[in-house]
């Protein structure tokens, strides 16, 4: 670059700072063009040769997002923006979060080293490695399933940085300006498994602005020589698949010579290879400086790389001659000899197929029989499955697999007239002739589907990991949700100092911040049976309304189990006066999405309707991948169920709170507690064991092991019906009622045909309850106000006193833990101020969600391991609140007496053992271990608290008593 741009780069920026000193007002706008001028005057000159040696400087995204450097308070010089910390651990010292020094620590502890990292969901592992490695200087590639978990995975991390970090995405292809004008001529183009890059970037008027080239900058720039230039990348599983796929023979075999040549001196060897490398220089160049600038690799949702690893063509869509009327013309048979060889080997398989059909047609009833005598299908169906050793393989291990996908390259590239649907089936079939086992997928009808696992890719994938183990990065792969898989051949042979792959857990229970512990699930007593369509379920869909009217849209996650049934479910929910905005995020989910993974989310309830099934010979395809494992029928089914459980954990997860403090719902349909518990369990060394029927028309046993059982699991609540759990997360979630008015009456009317609902019904007319005016005061004021009076007995030190002797500072030595205040309930007068219920934590969460749907103010205390319940009154007769805390207690559905779930009542008054009358005795609230259950959490960092009394009075109603209830009928 010439020195005249120099000056006038540097110039840009120092007049832009001397203009905003004179006009202050503009400051803002005109500093904005100093930078767009820098960012200007740095692509000019800019030359690109074949070598990709000069330089490429991305400014735009630094200084747009970084112009605050340039201060106001100095002259001519412009400061640098320098956060560099001296010592590297500062941001480890006391009070920093324990993610961050469990992240710190597994890394030291595995340098050079790949290992596993074993995690709940929303622990903040993969945020707390990124950060890590930012703080310590330590240049890290994250490889992530999406763009979307890259880059929120990255922004979380900067916001707990102690200084700026310049993090690289590798973008998608489809961010190349031709790209997109492809995409707009062919919306079918969007499907393509791999989005090609033009051949020749240099030729493109774009090139000093394309993203695709943002990854080839140099090492520092010359304005701000202190700021690295990149403290990090960033990559989805189906770029880096790409970028590996992209040079030829890159498949391990094993004899730790054969390795990824990524030698920059070796990217042209021959003249015949300069023509093809010309097509993939960004990539490779791209490859080859990530591979060569990071130290840490961090691989993240692992279990999510072999989703999508399936290809299917259906044979009856297949048909050559629609590609030799076009690739064998004279203009192009020489263009394209593989793909023609391809093909015409692909054809011989496809009869080959067709013969074996025509003997099992011929026979289908003992085929059927033989099928059900081993197993391999539970009865006669509509379809049947086969496996077919494929006779011709293409050897994954040589060239030819690259070089069919470039001459697919130049077939979209050069528009030769192939249609794009054909050239979506070429992708295809280079998948399933690289495969040495097909399955074939039949009907009565004669539809025939040929499928194969793209082996071809994972053995890429698996050969880059092993590259980056030959070559002593700190390689580490993490997942909540890991599903089998053989970790030990990511191993390099040349790495003999490694005598396998590690296994550590992040933090206690791989849950530093105890996440489960604050996570409730409520499952269902119903089961949808295969012909049931739970989206148009009157059952559902009563309930689901009743919960968004309840909290809100907004507060609320709705999933359902594909994209088919999500758009049943959304429609019937808008038939019934539910509004979704999209835009906001409101809207139903499907499992497997983008959104329901890796992602955070600030919605704490989560409505499941059902788990996320998928046909049950989804992952039949994987017998290839695990050829090793002895009983292939029984590791199937395994294999299912696991990628099930794991799918919907991964979904039900982002309702959690990855802080720990805030509770989080998920409140399911058609999943029974078995299920529930199953889908929280993981752990690397899990056991799935699918037990079959011994009796027909009963359900396949599904029992998940965790061995060992070191990674927490959320609370699995129980409840006998929904209208019963509804009580319960009214109370987990009270800071999000959205309207309290009309709570009981949606209760009522979403519930009225159940006996549960109908007792509450009654329970609310026996009683007239009056609220009084809310006040908002702090402790002492509370105590003051409510506790505190005249007439009623107090005991301090042991000593009993009237309430008119209590002093204030009583109180406050009550509050600060120096003393304790003891008070008897009842009034010499037989009057009470309060009702305290003390309760264990299931009876807590009933009671009080009973007392918010019948707006009775109350507010929960614990003290150590003790619940309690404290309702303020204006003065009241105790034969009142004695009778309103028995039936309040009863239709929440626990006893007031004996042996069974006892609540504690400081309004029933035992006479014949408390002669004096003086009531129950109690600790009074806000003792020195007091917490108040606030906005979701106990919490006693609180100044005022807002509270109001009440009036109960009985209506002289008699209602008939109703005995116990049973479940609605489905």
């Amino acid at each position: 670059m010439s020195s005249i741009f120099e000056e006038r780069k540097k110039n840009s920026l120092v007049n832009g700072v001397n203009k905003a000193k004179a006009n202050p007002a503009d400051k803002n706008k005109i500093i904005k063009k100093a930078v767009e001028d820098y960012i200007q005057y740095n692509r000019i000159e800019i030359c690109i040769d074949d070598t990709w040696k000069q330089e490429y400087v991305r400014q735009r995204t630094r200084y747009t997002s970084n112009a605050s450097f340039l201060t106001l308070d100095e002259d001519e010089d412009i400061p640098l923006k320098t956060n560099l910390i001296d010592d590297k651990q500062e941001y480890l010292q006391d009070g920093a979060d324990k993610r961050s020094v469990h992240a710190y620590n597994i890394v030291e502890d595995n340098k050079h080293n790949i290992f596993f990292v074993e995690k709940t969901t929303r622990a903040g592992g993969t945020t707390s490695f990124v950060k890590n490695s930012i703080e310590n200087g330590e240049k890290f590639l994250l490889i992530a399933p999406t763009n979307k978990i890259a880059k929120g995975t990255v922004q979380d991390a900067k916001k707990f940085c102690s200084k700026d970090a310049l993090i690289q995405h590798v973008h998608p292809n489809s961010a190349c300006k031709y790209v997109q004008e492809m995409k707009l001529d062919d919306e079918k183009y969007e499907e393509l498994p791999f989005i090609l890059l033009p051949e020749e970037c240099s030729e493109c008027d774009s090139v000093l602005t394309c993203e695709m080239n943002e990854i080839l900058v140099t090492e520092s720039n010359k304005y701000l020589p202190d700021e690295p230039t990149c403290d990090g990348y960033t990559i989805t599983y189906t770029k880096a698949i790409m970028m590996a796929s992209q040079f030829g023979n890159l498949v391990y075999d094993g004899d730790g010579d054969d390795h990824i040549n990524l030698d920059e001196e070796d990217d042209e060897k021959s003249e015949d290879n300069k023509k093809d490398f010309r097509k993939t220089k960004i990539i490779r160049k791209s490859i080859y400086k990530i591979i060569n600038d990071v130290q840490t690799v961090i691989i993240d949702e692992f279990h999510s790389f072999f989703n999508g690893k399936i290809s299917s063509v259906n044979l009856s869509e297949f048909d050559i001659e629609d590609y030799n009327l076009i690739m064998k013309s004279d203009n192009n048979k020489e263009l394209f000899p593989e793909i023609i060889g391809m093909l015409e080997n692909f054809g011989k398989t496809q009869n080959e197929i067709n013969e074996l059909l025509k003997v099992i047609e011929s026979n289908q009833e003992k085929y059927v029989r033989e099928k059900v005598e081993k197993g391999k299908i539970e009865s006669k169906k509509d379809y049947y499955t086969e496996t077919f050793e494929n006779p011709r393989p293409i050897n994954r291990k040589s060239d030819t697999p690259g070089l069919i996908l470039r001459e697919i390259e130049n077939i979209i590239w050069n528009k030769i007239g192939l249609d794009m649907d054909k050239v979506l089936q070429l992708y295809k079939i280079v998948d399933i002739v690289s495969s040495e086992i097909i399955f074939i997928n039949f009907n009565k009808k004669n539809n025939i589907t040929i499928s194969a696992l793209k082996i071809y890719q994972i053995e890429a994938f698996e050969n880059f990991i092993r590259e980056l183990v030959r070559r002593r990065k700190t390689v580490l792969i993490t997942t909540a949700t890991p599903i089998y898989y053989d970790y030990e051949k990511l191993l390099h042979p040349e790495r003999e100092d490694l005598d396998g792959m590690n296994l550590v857990t992040f933090g206690e229970g791989g849950d530093p911040k105890k996440t489960n512990e604050n996570m409730y699930i409520f499952p269902d007593r119903k089961k949808f049976e295969p012909d049931d369509n739970p989206c148009k379920n009157k059952y559902v869909l009563n309930k689901i309304k009743f919960l968004i009217d309840t909290f809100g849209i907004s507060k609320c996650m709705i999933v359902a189990g594909n994209k088919i049934k999500t758009g049943q479910l959304e429609k019937e929910l808008k038939k019934m006066g539910c509004e979704f905005d999209e835009e906001k995020g409101d809207k139903v989910y499907y499992y497997r999405s983008s959104e329901l993974m890796g992602v955070s989310s600030s919605k704490r309830i989560f409505i499941s309707v059902d788990i996320a099934y998928s046909p049950l010979d989804s992952y039949d395809l994987f017998v290839h991948f695990y050829k090793a494992i002895a009983n292939q029928s029984d590791f199937i089914k395994q294999l299912y169920f696991e990628h099930v459980y794991a799918d919907t954990w991964q979904a039900w997860s982002r309702a959690k709170d990855p802080e720990g403090k805030e509770a989080s719902i998920v409140m399911t349909f058609g999943v029974r507690a078995d299920n529930c518990k199953n889908v929280s369990i993981h752990g690397v060394n899990k056991q799935v064991i699918v037990t079959e029927p011994s009796k027909s028309g009963k359900g396949k046993r599904i029992d998940v092991i965790p061995e060992p059982d070191n990674i927490t699991k959320p609370n699995v609540i129980e409840e006998e019906n929904h209208q019963k759990s509804v009580l319960k997360i009214l109370h987990y979630k009270e800071n999000y009622i959205a309207n309290k008015d009309s709570l009981f009456n949606n209760y009522v009317n979403t519930f009225g045909d159940t006996t549960f609902a109908e007792k509450i019904s009654n329970f609310k007319n026996q009683f007239a309850i009056e609220k009084e005016s809310p006040l908002s005061l702090n402790k002492a004021e509370i105590l003051n106000e409510f506790f505190i009076s005249e007439g009623y007995d107090y005991t301090i030190n042991g000593s009993s006193i009237d309430g008119i002797n209590v002093t204030s500072d009583d109180i406050h030595n009550h509050l600060n833990g120096k003393t304790s205040i003891s008070a008897h309930s009842l009034s010499k007068s037989n009057k009470m101020m309060w009702v305290r219920l003390e309760v264990d934590e299931n009876q807590m969460s009933s009671l009080h969600g009973l007392f918010l749907l019948m707006d009775i103010p109350s507010f929960v205390e614990k003290v150590n391991d003790t619940y309690k319940i404290w309702i303020l009154l204006t003065e009241t007769d105790a034969s009142v609140i004695d009778k309103f805390a028995k039936e309040a207690i009863k239709k929440a559905g626990f006893n007031v007496e004996g042996d069974g779930k006892v609540v504690r009542s400081s309004a029933i008054m035992k006479r014949n053992k408390n002669k004096k009358q003086k009531g129950v005795e109690v600790l009074l609230p806000f003792s020195s271990d007091s917490k108040i259950w606030i906005n979701g959490t106990f919490t006693d960092e609180f100044d005022d608290m807002v509270v109001c009394p009440v009036s109960i009075n009985e209506i002289d109603m008699p209602y008939p008593e109703l005995e116990a209830y049973d479940d609605e009928a489905f």
